[in-house]
């Protein structure tokens, strides 16, 4: 696992497979989930504007959650 100290991303899509995130900051910023094993230390900041894509076996892995109720399905009638 790579290890990932005291740096800033802004406005950067984040790889977040097989690393660990320690006392990063994150402004803007879109983490790329496929389902390996990742890590933080808890120390790490980010702003409200981050999000979150989900592919390959985590995109699954949602996908399995709404369908059995545990997690909702985004209304796509929603709006900001």
């Amino acid at each position: 696992m790579t290890e990932i100290k005291d740096q800033t991303f802004l406005n950067a899509v984040v790889d977040i497979d097989e690393k660990r995130f320690v006392s990063c900051k994150f402004k803007g910023c879109i983490f790329r989930y496929k389902g390996g094993e990742w890590e933080s230390n808890g120390r790490n900041t980010l702003d409200a504007m981050c999000t979150w894509k989900f592919e390959d076996a985590a995109l699954r892995t949602v996908n399995l959650l709404q369908r059995i109720g545990l997690i909702p399905i985004p209304n796509p009638q929603a709006s900001f």
